[in-house]
C-alpha cells in the first residue's frame, strides 16, 4: 500500500510504500496517473528517529551525510551559544546601569568593556547564524 508523501521544498506528489522496517532507507514513488502506477523516483527517505522522516542524502549503508550532522549540530551549538549571550549581554548592560545610578553617573572601565564585549558576542553569534542562512532568532 502506498501513502501520500510531502517532501520538504518539492513540489512533487509523492507516495511512500508502507514497510515493515523503518530504520532502512525508502524509496519515495510517483504515481503514473495516465497507466495508473506507481514508478520509483531517484528521492529516498529515511526514520528522523520521532516518528518522522527526513531526505535520505544518498550514502552508502544508509548513513547520513556528515555535512547535514556537522550543519545541525553547529546550528543548535550557535543557538545555544547566542541565548547565553544575550542574558550576559542583558546583565552587563544592568550592571552598567545599576553602576552609573550608584555613582553619580561614573560607570569603571571594566563594566564598560564587558558589556562592550557582551554586545559583540551576540552580533558575532547573529552573523554566524545569518551566514548558515538559519536566521539570528530562537
Amino acid at each position: 500500500m502506498y501513502k501520500p508523501f510531502v517532501l520538504t521544498g518539492d513540489a512533487s506528489n509523492y507516495y511512500l510504500k508502507d514497510s515493515a522496517n523503518p530504520r532502512q532507507s525508502h524509496s519515495l514513488y510517483l504515481l503514473d496517473t495516465r497507466k495508473g502506477v506507481y514508478k520509483q523516483s531517484a528521492k529516498r527517505v529515511v526514520s528522523d528517529g520521532n516518528g518522522g522522516w527526513q531526505r535520505d542524502v544518498g550514502l552508502k549503508g544508509g548513513k547520513e551525510d556528515p555535512r547535514v550532522t556537522q550543519q545541525a549540530t553547529l546550528r543548535r551549538e550557535l543557538q545555544q551559544n547566542l541565548v547565553q549571550a544575550r542574558s550576559t549581554a542583558v546583565q552587563t548592560a544592568s550592571a552598567v546601569n545599576a553602576e552609573g545610578a550608584a555613582n553619580g553617573g561614573y560607570v569603571s572601565n571594566a563594566t564598560l568593556t564587558a558589556n562592550a564585549e557582551a554586545q559583540n558576542a551576540v552580533r558575532l553569534l547573529e552573523a554566524a547564524l545569518r551566514n548558515l542562512g538559519l536566521g539570528g532568532g530562537e
